[in-house]
């Protein structure tokens, strides 16, 4: 008689779990807007961050590297949070924010500014 080995146990051989696919799943698209769920504004509220913001190119101090720097912004940090995290899904890339001198600051890297400047004329807003 053999002895069942807990290590090799076959467990239900009807359930799978999807290891990888290359099948993309299809987007739900929004009934107003038609775009995918993940890029629609429509039924969001919007972001106050105002007009008075100003996106330029940095260089200095970062070892050749280029970041693109939103100032004059909220000084909140869950308005900040929300802002970085809504630029760098739509630009695909990383970046930082942070308060300096009472004014949020949003670094994101690379050199994005028309991107940036795209996004923020919209009126979107983040949930």
């Amino acid at each position: 008689m053999k002895k069942k080995d807990k290590k090799h146990e076959v467990k239900d051989q009807n359930v799978y779990e999807l290891v990888y696919s290359t099948d993309p799943l299809p987007d739900k698209k929004c009934a107003s807007c038609q775009k995918s769920e993940k890029e629609c504004i429509c039924k969001k509220a919007p972001l106050p961050i105002g007009k008075n913001y100003c996106v330029r190119i940095e260089k200095k101090g970062r070892g050749g590297k280029v970041v693109t720097v939103v100032e004059k912004l909220p000084p909140h940090e869950a308005t900040l949070e929300k802002l970085c995290k809504f630029l760098k899904k739509r630009i695909g890339a990383g970046g930082t924010f942070y308060i300096s001198d009472g004014m949020g600051v949003v670094e994101i890297q690379g050199e994005r500014r028309s991107e940036i400047l795209d996004l923020l004329s919209l009126d979107f807003s983040l949930s």
